[in-house]
């Protein structure tokens, strides 16, 4: 590999805060992302693909770093041969009973068994993720079996789902359409919004498929006496204390009722960085500043979600009042008819309506 336009691989800039190297093949992005071992500060996401690695940071002022770090990780990964593989082995059961076997046996001239013996047969490395959140590619695929794409995709693929596409197998972490061939089902989560990290399988890892003859019958739960119920006689029959204390009125309800949206409102949040590699765009605001600095004005935290108003047109109203702020584009705005300005900290009476009109410049 050779760092620069004229070698195999390039490093130019995408965007104003990203990087993107240019590679040959899958094979030079593995050795690159290998290499390249713990980012430096200010590298929020390094995303790899088929034949490129995105490396996404915080600034435009991080960029420089992330250069230098780059270069000398596409000069590691040049001068060292082919390394074993030490990433996490996450071992995936399945259940070989894809409506797609008997068309991938007859494709590769082979019995059902045997192309479902050379699928599990193999260890795969977790490439890169895309498509949907926790769906990674999976190389190494036996070329024997390695059917292509369907002519016609389906438009339900069950969640569960084991595929083979050419070189490349997967689980489909949901319902989704998609033109691979299904060899199989898993009841293993994939994707996991409350599971730390949310991905069962990341980039860098290692994939072995277990099969198993028959999903795993649902547990019944059951009820264990304490220590002291089953000393006195009663196991097995829980005691139920009634409630001693009053519970206190709950307070009035706060809610927003949206009577208008305008072309276009969203409600956003800082947005999701790190989780790229596994699937998930970044997201978040479109305007950060504006966005940090409404948070800032209201003393909420850096991360709460805010409504973000493209063009204009928002009217809602507060059950319970509220303490809100404006921030971005000038905007005419008034509560309950009064005018109200931007950029600082307004109270809004329970029951108050605050209306925005259109922006004379910018969104």
């Amino acid at each position: 590999m050779a760092d620069g336009p004229d070698g195999e691989v390039t490093v130019h800039a995408f965007g104003e805060a990203a990087l993107l190297v240019d590679l040959p093949d899958l094979a030079a992005v593995r050795a690159l992302h290998r290499a390249l071992g713990d980012a430096p500060p200010g590298v929020v996401d390094v995303v790899p693909a088929a034949r490129t690695v995105l490396v996404r940071c915080a600034a435009p002022a991080d960029v420089p770093a992330a250069r230098a770090w780059l270069r000398s990780a596409v000069r590691r990964a040049s001068t060292t041969g082919p390394t074993t593989r030490v990433g996490e082995l996450v071992e995936i059961p399945v259940r070989y009973d894809g409506p797609d076997l008997d068309d991938v046996a007859r494709w590769a001239g082979l019995s059902v068994e045997e192309v479902v013996a050379r699928h599990h047969g193999r260890e795969y490395d977790a490439a890169f993720g895309g498509f949907a959140p926790g769906f990674t590619y999976l190389s190494g695929v036996d070329p024997a079996i390695a059917a292509p794409r369907l002519a016609t995709p389906r438009t339900r693929v069950p969640a569960g789902s084991v595929a083979l596409a050419g070189g490349l197998t997967a689980v489909y972490p949901g319902e989704s359409p998609g033109g691979w061939r299904l060899l199989g089902s898993t009841d293993v989560q994939m994707f996991d919004v409350d599971r730390d990290p949310p991905a069962l399988v990341a980039p860098g890892a290692r994939v072995r498929f277990v099969p198993v003859r028959a999903a795993v019958a649902a547990g019944v739960g059951a009820l264990v006496p304490t220590r002291a119920e089953r000393q006195d006689g009663s196991a097995g029959t829980p005691r139920v204390q009634p409630a001693q204390v009053t519970s206190p009125s709950p307070p009035a309800p706060r809610a927003l009722e949206v009577l208008a949206t305008g072309p276009l409102a969203l409600v956003e949040d800082a947005g999701r960085p790190g989780l790229a590699p596994v699937g998930v765009g970044p997201s978040g605001a479109a305007d950060r500043a504006s966005y940090a600095l409404a948070n800032r004005l209201v003393g909420n935290p850096d991360g709460a979600a805010a409504i973000e108003v493209t063009l204009g047109g928002l009217a809602v109203r507060f059950a319970g009042g509220a303490v809100v702020a404006l921030a971005g584009a000038a905007v005419p705005a008034s509560v309950d008819g009064s005018p109200v300005g931007m950029h600082a900290a307004l109270r809004v009476p329970d029951g108050g309506t605050l209306r925005l009109g259109l922006p004379a410049h910018g969104l």
